[in-house]
C-alpha cells in the first residue's frame, strides 16, 4: 500500500509490475482528482501496463454542504 504524497512514483510503479492487481484510491481536490494520483496515472499510461488487473475508486459529494 502505498500514499501518493509520501511514497516516490518510481516506488509505486515498481511495485505495479511486482503484482497482479492494483487497486486505486482517489478524494476529489476541487472536483477534480487528486493531482498527485492524477500524476500517477499519467506515468503508469506512458508505460503501457499490461496483464493486471485494476480497480478504482474515489470520494465525491452530491449536492451542496450545509453550514
Amino acid at each position: 500500500m502505498h500514499n501518493v504524497t509520501k511514497s516516490h512514483p518510481s516506488y509505486i510503479i515498481a511495485d505495479i509490475f511486482r503484482y497482479k492487481g492494483l487497486i486505486i484510491g482517489s478524494p476529489t481536490y476541487s472536483n477534480q482528482i487528486f493531482p498527485e494520483v492524477e500524476a500517477l496515472l499519467s506515468k503508469i499510461l506512458l508505460r503501457e501496463v499490461k496483464g493486471r488487473y485494476l480497480g478504482y475508486f474515489g470520494s465525491f459529494l452530491h449536492g451542496q454542504v450545509q453550514r
